[in-house]
């Protein structure tokens, strides 16, 4: 499901919602601009490099595939703190927040913020589930 990321109608989010919950996954586009976009890549790409592959997290098809828990507050591999930027870029989002506020209740909580880089090479993943089978299911 795809949605358009630059309405600001309080309906869409409640709409783009339900379509969450039937579909179970959604597409909002352009929630951070075009050069946050880029400066952001490359910042993750700069933790990857520093990020020791013990720390990382597993990862199905790791092959040329890395994981990264992504720190808004590293400031010596994201000097412009790219990550904080960015994530106050998409919590500012009228659709994202208020979609987010209809599924999970009102204030929800960012608990892990996490980026997966695929090299050329690297095998395809199939479908599935980003929680453990004893866990609690969250949106991911």
């Amino acid at each position: 499901l795809y949605w358009d990321a630059n309405s600001t109608d309080t309906h869409d989010s409640i709409d783009f919602a339900d379509a969450m919950m039937r579909h179970g996954a959604g597409i909002l586009p352009n929630l951070i601009s075009p050069t946050l976009t880029v400066d952001l890549r490359n910042a993750i790409l700069r933790m990857n490099a520093a990020e020791p592959i013990e720390k990382q997290f597993d990862l199905k098809e790791s092959t040329n595939r890395w994981s990264l828990r992504l720190n808004p507050a590293d400031i010596t591999h994201d000097p412009q703190l790219t990550v904080k930027r960015a994530m106050k870029e998409m919590a500012a989002h009228p659709v994202l927040r208020e979609t987010l506020e209809e599924l999970l209740g009102d204030d929800p909580a960012l608990v892990e913020l996490a980026a997966i880089t695929s090299d050329p090479g690297a095998p395809g993943q199939g479908w599935h589930s980003d929680t453990w089978n004893d866990a609690s299911a969250l949106i991911s």
